[in-house]
This record gives structure tokens, sequence and C-alpha cells, in this order.
């Protein structure tokens, strides 16, 4: 009998993990991305805005356009905000053009918020966040062209719920000229992707979104 019930509680201590039955509240769900009102807080923007420097020596290829800043920026990392306004932001303007400041017209910041969370299978919010999109646009020279500055994502609100991790981060693609080579217009895809969840249950996803001189944002579905 003795050596009997050793075999069963050792049966039962070595039992794998992956057989073993995961409780709900470490099972998260599918995230949803929804569109709010932002704050006058979110809102605001600290950047001076500039009425253009001096032009680049080098001449201006008015047709090619360029993205100045890194296309992968980190957002949230571990559950937490890591994103520098000041740094992490990206601008789209023509090849010739060191930076955004050479142009001139700016329009003040165009924003818009998303709400994102996610809940576990006990219907528990275990992610909660409030992420800004916001840009400067309709730059340009002379009355030539609609540049973008100051492309940002910034994490406004962030809830991770114990036992959870959060990771999300953002991706620029190739910007494109949405007009004409007289009259350019910058056009910028990007999108953030989230990778979230427990020890036991993750999701992945990622969301596009498209940026114009105009002054839209867009979101790609």
């Amino acid at each position: 009998m003795g050596k009997f019930i050793l075999t069963a509680v050792f049966a039962i201590l070595t039992v794998s993990p992956a057989r073993a039955e995961v409780p709900d509240y470490y099972q998260v769900l599918p995230l949803s991305v929804t569109e709010v009102s932002p704050t006058p807080e979110e809102i605001y923007s600290d950047y001076i805005q500039s009425f253009g420097a001096p032009p680049s020596p080098v001449a201006i290829d008015w047709s090619t356009l360029m993205l100045i800043g890194e296309k992968v920026i980190q957002l949230i990392k571990d559950g937490q905000p890591v994103v520098n306004v000041k740094r992490d932001s990206v601008s789209v303007v023509p090849v010739g053009v060191r930076g955004w400041q050479e142009l001139n017209g700016w329009q003040p910041p165009v924003t818009k918020v998303y709400s994102v969370t996610a809940k576990n299978k006990m219907n528990m919010t275990v992610l909660d966040l409030r992420l800004k999109v916001s840009a400067m646009y309709g730059g340009g020279m002379d009355g030539r062209g609609k540049f973008l500055a100051n492309v940002i994502v910034v994490p406004t609100t962030v809830f991770v719920r114990w036992g959870f991790h959060c990771d999300v981060w953002s991706e620029s693609r190739e910007p494109v000229n949405m007009g004409t080579a007289k009259s350019p217009v910058a056009g910028l895809g990007f999108d953030i992707r989230y990778r979230f969840g427990s020890p036991f249950s993750e999701e992945n996803s990622a969301q596009d979104y498209f940026i114009t001189g105009l002054g839209e944002i867009k979101e790609v579905r």
C-alpha cells in the first residue's frame, strides 16, 4: 500500500505543465482597439513651432520623400512606458532637406487617441491603454509641399494587471508622395504592434494606420 501511495504522489508532482489546466485568470482574450475623444492634456503639445530656417544648400528633390527618425520605436516595455517624446518621433520631408525646421507653414498637431483593452476568461480587464497618435502637418517651402513633422505615438495611460506582461512598439513604412512632383503631399503608413499575456497565454496583434500631410489620421482595416 505504501509503495502505491508514493507512486501516485510522484505521478502528481511530475505531471507535465503543458497538460495541466491553466486557470481562467491567466487566459487572455484578443484585444479591442477603439478611437476615443482626447483629453485637453492629450491634445496639448509642447513642440516649439518653427517659422522656417535657411534652406539646405543641397538641391531639394521634391518628388522623393525620406523618413527622418527610427523606423521601429518601443512604446511600452514590460508594462512600462519607455517612449521619449523629444527623441522618438519621425518626420517626412523631401530629399535635400536636413530637418523639418527648414520648412514653414506648419499646422498645429492633429491628434487621435485610441483605447486598447483586453480581458481574461474571467471577464476581468487585464490590459487598459490609451495611445495618442499626433503629428504636425502641412509644412512646406514657399507654398510648395505638405509634409509631416513630429509624428509620434505616446502611451498616456498604462494599466497591466498583476501576473500579465505587455510590450507595444510602432513600426513605420517607407513614406510615399500622394501628390505630384510639383505639389507633393506626404503619406506615411505605420503600425502599432502588441505582445501581451501571462506566462500561460499570450496574444500578438497589430493595427495599421496612415497619416498624411493634409492632417488626416486613418485607421486601416
